[in-house]
C-alpha cells in the first residue's frame, strides 16, 4: 500500500489463474472494475480515512470481498 496526501495505491495477488477481473471497493461501495492486480485512487482528501477491499470474479461468479484495509491520507504539507 502506498499513501500520499491525495492518493492510495493498492496491489494484491491473484487468488487463482482463472480470475477474469477484480472489483475494487472504497468505503464499502464499488469504485471500479479492472483486470489487473494494482490500482491507484486519486484526488483524495488529505488527512481523511478510507477503507478499501477487493473481490475477484470469473464466469462462475464473484468471490467474497478481501479483508478491508483502512488508511488515512497524509497531510498536504
Amino acid at each position: 500500500i502506498g499513501v500520499t496526501h491525495n492518493t492510495v495505491s493498492l496491489s494484491w495477488n491473484s487468488p487463482s489463474p482463472n480470475v477474469e477481473g477484480y472489483n475494487v471497493f472504497k468505503n464499502n461501495n464499488l469504485l471500479t472494475t479492472l483486470n489487473q492486480e494494482t490500482f491507484t485512487d486519486r484526488d483524495l482528501v488529505p488527512l481523511t480515512q478510507y477503507s478499501f477491499s477487493v473481490s475477484s470474479f470469473n464466469s462462475g461468479g464473484e468471490s467474497t470481498k478481501s479483508n478491508e484495509v483502512t488508511v488515512i491520507t497524509l497531510s498536504s504539507k
